[in-house]
């Protein structure tokens, strides 16, 4: 199992991986544990894989898909991400509609080749508890 950016990237890259398994095996490490921790509020698995496919298809092509080739990453509620509700951990937002522009940070990672999967829980919000560990201080 490859556990960080740098080998999901170079392995997408050199064709070791498709973005396409990278992507399944990071939604199948969320549906094994997500029950457990909590820790995401959206999966969005269809344009997720759409996302994977156009980035197999551009190395396929022999274009760049960018530095982050089909890293699986997920955004944190708070910040727009095209396509997926942004509820900000709040039940005013509970009926958001997905978000139709990406917040600068997500239209970079985007642009580098990262594969959206997720809304990341706010931890602590008001709205539900997620169980995810607390970060190392």
């Amino acid at each position: 199992m490859m556990n960080s950016v740098l080998s999901i990237s170079s392995a997408v890259r050199s064709k070791e991986i498709s973005a396409t398994e990278a992507t399944h095996a990071a939604l199948a490490r969320i549906g094994a544990h997500n029950d457990a921790l909590n820790a995401f509020v959206h999966l969005d698995v269809e344009a997720a894989l759409r996302q994977a496919k156009r980035i197999d298809d551009c190395i396929r092509q022999g274009q760049d898909p960018g530095l982050l080739a089909g890293v699986p990453v997920g955004v944190k509620d708070l910040e727009n991400c095209a396509g997926m509700p942004t509820r900000k951990g709040s039940l005013l937002y509970a009926n958001a509609a997905p978000a139709t522009t990406d917040s600068i940070h997500c239209a970079r990672l985007r642009a580098a080749g990262a594969v959206f999967l997720v809304r990341r829980r706010r931890r602590n919000s008001e709205w539900t508890q997620s169980r995810q560990p607390a970060p190392p201080v």
